[in-house]
């Protein structure tokens, strides 16, 4: 599952017009996805995706590569902090 938090670029990739102005990288990711098995894209409200964007930024900024064994950034603790203090599970 593919998840984005612009619903509309969610709608987008789902079905998309070939006249419109950003057609040709809805086709290139549709076509990318369709190589994948079992795959379908859904919005997610940002409120949930919270880690996933720590992550992205951390990646976005990091100028080397990096693995995690049995410790867990602080970015990421923190995210989860953050989601778990403003969602429901309490």
């Amino acid at each position: 599952m593919i998840c984005w938090n612009a619903i509309n670029v969610a709608l987008a990739v789902q079905s998309f017009s070939l006249l419109s102005e950003e057609s040709s990288i809805l086709a290139d990711i549709s076509i990318l996805l369709s190589r994948l098995r079992n795959v379908s894209v859904h919005h997610s409200p940002r409120k949930g995706t919270g880690v996933a964007h720590s992550l992205a930024q951390f990646g976005l900024n990091s100028t080397v590569g990096g693995v995690w064994l049995h410790t867990t950034p602080f970015c990421v603790l923190q995210a989860v902090a953050e989601d778990l203090s403003s969602s429901d599970f309490q």
